[in-house]
């Protein structure tokens, strides 16, 4: 089973999609541009060909996203089968789903768009995949990513200066457990009994009921965390001034650097493929931000998509990487592009003008 993984964890790039996505959506009649660029990517010269089948050879089910559509809606990547589960009234929004490890249901995050604070204030909502059940679960509670064992819902507390983390039971009212101050990105390990923390002194591990924290780097002032599918490897990002993406093994070993940026460069949330032998990630540049994929072991890294393009996912069959564009008021769309970068898709738009964001694939 697949780690269940934050989609968004710097709150300053959390900000700004939100922001662009809520402009999106209040918008009317918006045209969606052609990407920056997208003549000079690799995957250009295959935008024309069909949209990919929503089969995947991996899943009982056909591939599909859910994504923030001013509420949440689930369909097929080729934009069949749209299914809206939530209609938020009046000036709400709901952003940020999250699939519950056995596809039945997914946390959301409810938000104020009209407040000027709506980046920072939310309320974690759940709702049935067939969009029974609707209840809201924690007040305040932002981002949220379920352990593997569907039993417990990670999420982020802001007060609008700082950021805390807390892990809740999704169906009880058990006592909600804090992660350590100090952490500024979290993820589930496999098996749902450990996360792996980014903090400004480097990567550490703690087990789920907030015990027994150890550090497994040090020195590195870490922003971003992924724990690997096979549970060997942790793969994290560091902050400017020395920037840079490696993977280290769980007990500390054999730290190997993927990535290592120039001054205008810095990576962003990574995520990795289900066969835990690649690594996705965001590449920030001043005015645009490029789509890279980087083998486990350093090797073999490229650009897939040359765009402005944010917070990769990798489909569950490792075929495919979905993206959206960091500005999404200029180009409210879901892209689709192979890891090799061929085969870049945007997903179809719907016939009401609404701009789709924030998407998370349903598990198998």
């Amino acid at each position: 089973m697949l780690a269940s993984r934050v989609v968004c964890r710097s709150w300053d790039a959390l900000a700004g999609r939100l922001m662009s996505a809520a402009v999106a959506m209040l918008a009317t009649g918006i045209a969606v541009g052609s990407m920056v660029g997208a003549q000079r990517s690799a995957a250009s010269a295959d935008r024309g060909d069909a949209v990919p089948t929503t089969r995947d050879g991996v899943c009982h089910h056909a591939l599909q996203l859910a994504y923030s559509d001013r509420g949440i809606v689930v369909s097929d990547i080729d934009g069949s089968n749209f299914r809206r589960l939530t209609q938020p009234s009046g000036r709400y929004g709901d952003f940020v789903p999250s699939w519950s490890p056995d596809g039945k249901r997914i946390a959301f995050e409810r938000v104020d768009i009209q407040s000027t604070s709506f980046a920072t204030e939310g309320d974690l909502y759940i709702v049935g995949a067939d969009g029974r059940g609707l209840r809201k679960r924690v007040p305040g509670g932002l981002e949220p990513s379920w352990s593997p064992d569907g039993r417990r819902i990670l999420y982020v507390v802001t007060t609008g200066h700082d950021d805390y983390w807390q892990i809740v039971e999704a169906d009880s009212t058990g006592r909600r457990i804090d992660l350590p101050s100090a952490t500024r990105d979290a993820a589930w390990s496999p098996d749902g009994r450990q996360l792996a923390l980014a903090t400004e002194s480097g990567v550490e591990i703690v087990d789920a009921d907030g015990r027994r924290l150890r550090r497994i780097t040090s020195g590195e002032d870490a922003e971003y965390v992924a724990w690997a599918p096979d549970g060997r490897s942790i793969a994290f990002a560091t902050r400017q001034p020395d920037t840079w993406v490696a993977v280290v093994r769980v007990d500390g070993s054999r730290q190997t650097v993927l990535f290592r940026a120039r001054p205008e460069q810095s990576p962003g949330p990574l995520t990795w493929s289900p066969d835990a032998t690649r690594i996705a990630f965001a590449e920030y540049h001043a005015g645009h931000n490029n789509i890279d994929v980087v083998n486990a072991d350093g090797t073999g890294r490229k650009v897939v998509a040359e765009h402005d393009g944010n917070s990769p996912t990798w489909s569950p069959d490792g075929n495919w990487l979905e993206f959206t564009p960091y500005d999404q008021s200029s180009d409210p769309s879901i892209y689709l592009v192979r890891p090799h970068g061929t085969h870049l898709h945007k997903l179809p738009k719907r016939r009401d003008g609404e701009a789709p964001s924030l998407p998370n694939w349903r598990p198998c």
